[in-house]
């Protein structure tokens, strides 16, 4: 594979086909085992569940449920489960859908910024990844907010564009915060690179930014307007342990702030994106190796090529600052938001020193079996991770035998006690409480009811009259149980699990069990009044109910 395509002796467009058709195959391959493997994750079915609820129910961010970011993925992820149904399949379908239009509007991209080899650069570096794959294939925010990142640049980027693709552009990028609150420095980089690059489009260098940034204001104000408390505490403060905004003992599971933590998650941040890295140094080496030389392109575009690059820098400097500063979890250090566009910088780079740097034959040989090695990287470091699981039954094979089970025992208009993650009850298209949709992550040990329901949180005495007065049915896989009592999030998580279940030994009644549900064996209870013994009532495994 040569990378200079003025030469007739070195590969034609048709091998230039080839190869991509040969890289897509491949990648389609790794997103078939991903979309169908997968484990599945609270994630996943809260932005589904929560989306679904929305457009079927009724639900209102902030004002009726918790919602960690600006709102915009349940919508995205929403609509599909209200059309075809609450799935989790479906999701992912849809995240694919995104996520491979992010990879041909990043091969778009590098080829307008590097050259045509660029294109299957990206392919290589992006479609043989598991890491960010299995991110970026199942339902979660990489795939909106990676993609409307992307269509924002490709708008954007470049000499003398219509006029339009300015404001597309910019009401793209007010997207990204929209989906990514914390991505705010990105819309603002876009905003700034408009402003200045197209400098020749008189006023409407300032009003595509300005329209921009007047769509995030007014259509977050909208969403501030029905709850402000909410709205504020999570987008403004920028926090979401329950301890930090209701108190009570909570344990944090936040990591401590070190050195050897930075160090570490900045090693798995080049892991993952350890063949762009190479291809930078690559470009780099072969810039200096050239130094001195006249410029072989006639148009100089090396500033979009930067913008790209700092779209991507802004959004790992800003979470950086975040986590020193504010106590951001480090975990944001390995920012996978970021992928399309410094997969683009880096195989547009490359491509470009390459084209320029006039190689002979056997230096381009060279240079071709570097690039090579530079996609082969990311696939041996990041293999197949261990949330793929290849054999036995699959999450989304748990999740329909539960959600089988759960519609045929729960009426529709049932209302259910589920602290579960939601996939199974949004399959089986039943409505639980809010609070619930983020399993236990939202629960606190704070007495101040009045606060922790505002928030939309929860302690002991909402279970308590969930469970005794509104809940109809209730829903609890084995595995949440150990969950609860062994992960160690909870100090008092034996105590929780002795307090739920002695109110299902008081008021249920246990009508069946999905063996292979999807948190385990899935157990379906129904209510059937306060102070009654059921007589069918079991715990998971046999296990006591210790008294409180």
């Amino acid at each position: 594979m040569s990378m200079a395509a003025d030469a007739p002796e070195h590969p034609t467009h048709r091998h230039l086909v080839a190869v991509c058709i040969a890289i897509a195959v491949a990648g389609a391959l790794v997103a078939a085992v991903i979309v169908l493997r997968a484990r599945s994750i609270i994630d996943e079915g809260e932005y589904l569940y929560n989306g679904w609820a929305v457009f079927t129910h009724g639900w209102r961010p902030f004002a009726d449920f918790h919602t960690r970011t600006l709102p915009l993925i349940y919508y995205i992820y929403g609509w599909p489960q209200a059309l075809l149904g609450g799935s989790v399949l479906v999701g992912r379908l849809q995240a694919l859908l995104m996520a491979a239009a992010g990879i041909a509007l990043s091969c778009t991209l590098a080829r307008r910024l590097g050259g045509p080899w660029a294109v299957p650069l990206v392919l290589g570096l992006v479609a043989l990844n598991f890491e960010p794959g299995v991110r970026y294939y199942r339902a979660l925010a990489m795939a909106p907010t990676g993609l409307l990142l992307i269509l924002a640049l490709i708008l954007v980027v470049g000499r003398r564009l219509p006029v339009w693709r300015l404001y597309a552009g910019s009401i793209c990028a007010a997207g990204v915060v929209l989906c990514r609150h914390d991505m705010a420095p990105v819309a603002a980089v876009i905003w700034l690179y408009v402003w200045w690059r197209h400098a020749g489009c008189g006023g409407h260098r300032w009003g595509a930014p300005l329209i921009g940034a007047i769509a995030l204001v007014a259509i977050s104000a909208g969403f501030r307007s029905s709850a402000p408390e909410q709205f504020d505490a999570i987008v403004l403060q920028g926090v979401t342990s329950p301890g930090k905004i209701v108190g009570g003992p909570y344990a944090s599971w936040a990591e401590p702030r070190t050195f050897a933590g930075f160090a570490w998650h900045g090693l798995m941040f080049l892991r993952i994106y350890s063949g762009a890295a190479l291809l930078l140094v690559g470009a780099l080496a072969l810039t200096l190796w050239r130094r001195g030389q006249p410029p072989a392109s006639a148009t100089d575009d090396t500033i979009d090529l930067w913008i790209v690059a700092g779209v991507a820098a802004a959004n790992y400097l800003a979470h950086l600052a975040a986590i020193v500063a504010m106590g951001f979890r480090q975990q944001y250090l390995i920012d996978l938001y970021i992928l399309f566009p410094v997969t683009v910088w880096a195989a547009a780079a490359f491509a470009r020193a390459v084209r320029d740097a006039e190689l002979p034959p056997k230096a381009m040989r060279a240079v071709t079996g570097f690039a090579v090695i530079a996609i082969i990287v990311p696939l041996a470091l990041n293999r197949v991770p261990p949330d793929v699981h290849l054999s036995g039954l699959s999450d989304l094979q748990r999740i329909a035998a539960g959600a089988e089970a759960i519609a045929r025992e729960v009426p529709a208009e049932a209302l259910v006690f589920c602290p579960d993650d939601p996939h199974q009850l949004l399959e089986a298209e039943r409505l639980t409480f809010p609070p619930l949709t983020w399993q236990l992550f939202l629960f606190t040990d704070s007495d101040d009811t009045a606060l922790v329901r505002r928030q939309h949180y929860y302690n002991r005495e909402i279970i308590d009259e969930w469970m005794s007065h509104e809940a109809d049915y209730a829903v609890i896989g084995d595995g949440l149980v150990d969950w609860m009592v062994n992960s160690g999030r909870y100090d008092g998580g034996e105590g929780l699990r002795s307090f739920v279940f002695e109110r299902l030994e008081r008021d249920y009644e246990l009508l069946s069990v999905a063996p292979e549900g999807y948190m385990g064996p899935t157990r379906i209870y129904r209510y059937v009044g306060s102070g009654r013994q059921s007589q069918g009532a079991t715990l998971p495994r046999g296990e006591a109910v210790d008294a409180q």
